[in-house]
């Protein structure tokens, strides 16, 4: 989908309003900018952002209203017509100078648990962990921190956490009115998106799906070297510890697949995974690992896999 639009430069930063920020954005002057806005609007997923939301449309509170106003461009709804929830979602931001000079960013979200057979250790979060429910919309931003506040805005904060807010959100301002200066027009599209039954859509080429599959790849192969190590008699504390020694050692477990990025993102992937492993041993013990490699290692997980060829 492809809509045109004119906006005002500088977008309108209204008031945040209630108790999280007592301060106002303020308006400043330019020339007009062109917002394209491109969807998955054949697959059920959509794209919202100023001046085309329409928040009476999207089930969003007036506090809420009042942030995603003040971001502008900057911050998108996402709505999600399908019967499935996603789990994951990139965004692209084009930004286009007047002297035609492009300038690409990029932010994606993902809590892919789902696709190793993972459940959340707080059972009151069992089926709350997707990025966006099943006919539901979301809020997705540049800026992750946008997003953290937007979650919570309604909820009643200590003072502390509002003046924080309010601090950052005085940031984020000056930053926007700079990036918007010399821009006159500006593509946000889905770059790509994935459904909680491991179908994505969009190029695998590109780091966010890459980094998808570097973090299942890497947990999967961390479970598979424990249960190999404790089919020879050791305990997951042993394997979790020889490990750990080995790494230490080494600046990087590249699998040299070819793919820079790919191998680089699998090693932080496995290290990270290595690390929450032996914080839950270090918790709970060598049961609660085993207990955590079984979902890791179950086949009955859903599997990650492309709808469209690049």
């Amino acid at each position: 989908m492809k809509r045109f639009a004119p906006i005002a430069l500088a977008v309108t930063f209204l008031a945040i309003i209630g108790g999280l920020t007592g301060f106002t954005f303020l308006r400043s002057s330019g020339t007009n900018t062109v917002v394209n806005i491109k969807g998955l609007d054949s697959d059920g997923v959509f794209l919202n952002a100023p001046p085309y939301l329409q928040h009476d449309d999207q089930n969003i509170s007036q506090r809420q209203a009042s942030l995603i106003d003040a971001v502008g461009p900057f911050g998108v709804v996402v709505k999600n017509t399908t019967q499935r929830d996603v789990i994951g979602c990139s965004l692209k931001w084009e930004l286009v100078s007047s002297t035609g000079e492009v300038r690409v960013l990029r932010q994606g979200y993902s809590n892919p648990g789902v696709l190793l057979g993972l459940q959340p250790l707080d059972p009151n979060m069992i089926g709350r962990t997707s990025l966006i429910n099943a006919n539901s919309s979301g809020f997705l931003a540049l800026d992750p921190t946008l997003k953290n506040v937007f979650d919570v805005i309604d909820t009643p904060l200590p003072e502390r956490t509002i003046e924080k807010n309010r601090e950052y959100l005085e940031k984020v301002k000056s930053k926007y009115q700079t990036q918007l200066k010399s821009v006159i027009a500006i593509t946000i599209s889905i770059e790509g998106l994935v459904f909680a039954d491991g179908e994505y859509l969009g190029s695998d080429k590109t780091k966010f799906y890459k980094h998808l599959q570097a973090v299942i790849d890497a947990r999967r192969d961390l479970g598979n070297a424990v249960d190999s190590a404790a089919r020879q008699g050791k305990h997951a504390g042993e394997a979790l510890q020889e490990l750990t020694a080995k790494m230490s050692t080494s600046l990087f477990l590249i699998k040299e697949t070819g793919d820079t990025d790919y191998d680089k993102l699998y090693d932080s992937s496995f290290r990270t995974s290595m690390n929450e492993l032996n914080s839950i041993h270090t918790a709970k013990g060598d049961e609660a690992v085993s207990k955590y490699l079984r979902s890791v290692l179950s086949e009955s997980a859903p599997k990650l896999h492309k709808k469209y060829k690049n």
